[in-house]
């Protein structure tokens, strides 16, 4: 039917001393509607004790809509300030296509952390 849902995920985690590279790949099929698959891979460097840097990308397809594409790539750093407050800062950029549409952007996020 068109309500049925079949999805599998595969992902590898590989950490080398400061250096953490995951890699993953998703299937989700939703009856004759969707079947989207994606892939992705991000790497997280932690500097010291103060500073962690990150990068990512990622991209999706849909195999019954040939035009579905959506892409994502970001950076990122997270700072503590003192333990129990950190600043993190996150820039992406999306690209998405699809049937008559054509829509892309950049984000910027910044959050504060307290933990007590």
């Amino acid at each position: 039917g068109s309500d049925e849902v079949d999805a599998t995920s595969a992902g590898v985690v590989l950490a080398m001393g400061a250096a953490t590279l995951t890699v993953a790949d998703n299937t989700v099929a939703m009856g004759t509607t969707t079947d989207y698959s994606a892939s992705s891979a991000g790497i997280t460097y932690v500097v010291s004790d103060q500073l962690t840097l990150s990068a990512y990308t990622g991209e999706t397809e849909d195999g019954k809509q040939a035009s579905y594409k959506f892409s994502d790539t970001g950076v990122g750093a997270v700072y503590t300030i003192v333990p129990g407050l950190t600043l993190g800062v996150t820039h992406n950029s999306w690209d998405f296509e699809g049937e008559g549409t054509d829509e892309d952007g950049d984000q910027l996020a910044v959050a504060l952390g307290i933990a007590f």
